[in-house]
């Protein structure tokens, strides 16, 4: 287990800006917290098609998918490009670094799984699975079906599932639109409206939806558009 620099949590969330300052891009965001707080995030699973890197890499681009929790952490997988990927994750330039991790709001302790390198191209699985009797999350990012990365936390409940791209310190360039496919997200217990409390910043979908009545929801694609990062 090891630690990083924080990444942050959402906009939506005030992020914690610690060692690191931070930019960011496209956004999607769902949450509980206006419907029904009785309402939370059981498990999620979406497949990211990994990017190019920006060119030159520099400290640093981070995208991620994640889910927020009442005791203000963030259960995130994180894939970030690295001015030296190889003294972080073993890469070769031109590469990101894949982690599984999470955000302890309260003391900005970001601790997390292997750090493992990935390429443009790369189809990303990641799932993240809530246990309420113990109140840790399990989440697994996974490639080709192997798993790379692995982390369980403490996380409390979760109560917002969302997608952010992260431009800190020193990076420049324009980080290139990507899409997440196959997003589904259960819910604790069904709620209807549990949709209407989407919002999108830069980015776009094919449309969410909900088969059973709100427990589940599913979205086929969402897009993020390309972002022009600029050193904070």
């Amino acid at each position: 287990m090891r630690s990083i620099l924080p990444l942050s949590l959402s906009l939506s969330s005030l992020p914690f800006l610690a060692s690191a300052t931070v930019g960011f891009g496209g956004e999607w965001w769902l949450n509980s917290w206006g419907v029904n707080s009785g309402v939370w995030v059981a498990s999620s699973k979406t497949t990211l098609q990994v990017p190019a890197a920006p060119n030159p890499q520099t400290d640093r681009l981070a995208i991620w998918p994640g889910m927020e929790t009442a005791n203000k952490g963030l259960v995130q997988s994180i894939i970030v490009s690295f001015a030296d990927p190889a003294s972080n994750c073993g890469g070769q330039p031109g590469q990101w670094c894949v982690f599984a991790s999470f955000n302890d709001g309260n003391t900005n302790a970001q601790t997390a799984g292997a750090y493992v390198p990935v390429s443009e191209g790369d189809m990303l699985d990641m799932d993240f699975n809530y246990d309420d009797s113990t109140g840790t999350t399990v989440q697994n990012v996974y490639r080709d079906g192997q798993l790379l990365s692995t982390f369980t936390s403490s996380s409390g409940r979760p109560y917002a599932w969302n997608i952010a791209v992260e431009c800190q310190d020193n990076v420049s360039g324009n980080m290139p639109a990507h899409t997440y496919h196959n997003t589904q997200i259960m819910l604790g217990a069904a709620d209807p409206d549990w949709g209407s409390t989407l919002s999108k910043t830069g980015t776009s979908d094919s449309g969410l939806l909900t088969p059973d009545g709100g427990l589940t929801w599913i979205v086929d694609t969402v897009n993020v558009d390309s972002y022009p990062c600029t050193p904070q």
